[in-house]
């Protein structure tokens, strides 16, 4: 007994150097592909992304798999000059002029936009087509700009600063919003040694306890057995950010937590559609940018995932839950292990990594808080709308994967949107009804907190749609 107790101490002090040895040899091993690339000049012997990107490049990237970013921008026609951006950019007019005033055309463009065009081949990864004179939910003779880029060139982050150059706007000096509310890490020496010996436990647990969880969203529809699955989008009209603001501050939550409360709340309403007894978690991952991104294009983020605790019944006690999860998970160290992780994958070969990500463990959902602009925008005069903007999700179709969630600011107003699968919603009203389960919690959790406040009156703290 007393040997198995001793010889269990020496695992534990040993584990922490036998953890991070394997990836100080990846890091080597990074640093000498990259030297390698240079040496032979890359783009003639040798042709290497960055590597986080070469992540992306793994998946089907000439297939409708693709992972596709989308943003879709809408001017007035009639006071929008075309020929002064086809200076520089070539348009495609490829998608019928219909009636985007109904929300089934809305998402047929957006299904088109994100998986309905394939990349070719020997072509440019980025493109922007162009829809005009048609009628949208905010008036007739107006026109959409749809930018397309494979995420194998940058991420969300770098999309908002290409394209923000296109604007009138004297922007460049303004600084660019984060959806990370980074505290002080202070603490002494002591502490933090204690957390970096900590960090592999800490790993372990992570990957044991979340990432291998396989709780599911269920499903709503079944369908008899086939190639490709539909996929149904709606985003909402826009909301007030400073009441989301303010439920927030009174909760003392950072944003994407009282994200995934909403997100929780329409999850449930999947249980109680089907008279399921309600799993008491499951699985929700969120996108982080990571530290330090450089102001060019490339993929410099980072992902997490917790536990939502959909079991719990009480809203407030639930929002409380995932702020505690989130807290640990950002303190924790691995948001930044997982960021190395992926640029230690990207350097590897991609017949090696194309093998390796068929074993990585997917979450359910997906929730995405992307950078928007608070302010309003102008192209060549015109205010710019923002009625879309995500990635394509057709790339994880026939996994487990249920939907995406996103949500990104504009203006003073948020937009909250949703894009799943045919399993989980048969048309735009499902996605409406999901949405609106979203709004319905914010709301509850507004009128708890501020029920017995004198100052404030109920009616002014609903989230409403503008």
């Amino acid at each position: 007994m007393v040997a198995i107790l001793i010889l269990t101490i020496l695992f534990i002090l040993a584990l922490p150097p036998l953890f991070f040895i394997p990836l100080v040899l990846c890091r080597i091993h990074r640093i000498c592909v990259i030297l390698a690339a240079k040496i032979f000049q890359r783009g003639k012997l040798l042709h290497i992304l960055h590597d986080m990107s070469t992540l992306f490049d793994a998946g089907p990237t000439f297939t409708r798999k693709a992972m596709t970013i989308v943003t879709i921008l809408e001017v007035n026609s009639s006071r929008f000059d075309i020929e002064k951006l086809r200076k520089n950019f070539e348009f495609k007019r490829e998608f019928p002029k219909l009636d985007f005033t109904n929300p089934e055309n809305l998402s047929k463009l957006y299904n088109y936009a994100s998986h309905g065009r394939v990349w070719q081949k020997d072509s440019p990864l980025w493109e922007f087509l162009l829809v005009e004179n048609v009628d949208t939910p905010r008036g007739g003779g107006r026109t959409f700009l749809i930018w397309r880029c494979a995420h194998v060139l940058c991420d969300g982050r770098s999309v908002f600063k290409l394209v923000r150059k296109l604007f009138d706007d004297a922007i460049d000096t303004l600084p660019v919003p984060t959806t990370v509310e980074r505290k002080n890490s202070g603490g002494s020496s002591l502490s933090k040694v204690s957390k970096f010996l900590r960090l592999p436990y800490a790993i372990v647990e992570y990957v044991v306890n979340v990432e291998f969880d396989n709780t599911r969203v269920p499903q709503q529809y079944f369908h008899l057995e086939k190639d490709s699955c539909d996929i149904f989008s709606m985003t909402t009209n826009s909301l007030s950010m400073a009441d989301l603001k303010r439920i927030k501050n009174a909760y003392r939550v950072d944003f994407i937590t009282l994200l995934l409360a909403g997100v929780a709340a329409g999850i449930r309403d999947a249980y109680l559609k089907r008279g399921l007894k309600i799993d008491t978690h499951i699985k929700v991952a969120f996108i982080l940018p990571a530290k330090n991104h450089r102001d060019v294009l490339m993929n410099h983020l980072t992902t997490g995932a917790i536990l939502l605790p959909i079991g719990e019944e009480d809203s407030v006690k639930r929002l409380l839950l995932i702020r505690n999860r989130v807290a640990a998970f950002r303190s924790s160290g691995i948001p930044e292990i997982l960021n190395w992780y992926y640029n230690l994958l990207g350097s590897l070969p991609l017949p090696i990594l194309k093998k390796l990500i068929q074993y990585q463990p997917e979450a359910t959902v997906m929730v995405n808080n992307i950078f928007g602009h608070e302010e309003k925008l102008y192209l060549h005069g015109d205010e710019v709308n923002v009625p879309f903007t995500g990635v394509n999700i057709a790339v994880a179709e026939n996994s487990g994967y249920a939907y995406d969630v996103r949500f990104y600011p504009y203006d003073g107003a948020g937009y909250l949107g949703v894009s799943g699968f045919d399993e989980y919603f048969s048309n735009v009203d499902d996605t409406s009804k999901y949405l609106d389960n979203c709004i319905s919690e914010w709301n509850n959790l507004s009128n708890l907190v501020f029920a017995s406040s004198k100052e404030t009156s109920m009616e002014s703290m609903q989230i409403k749609c503008m």
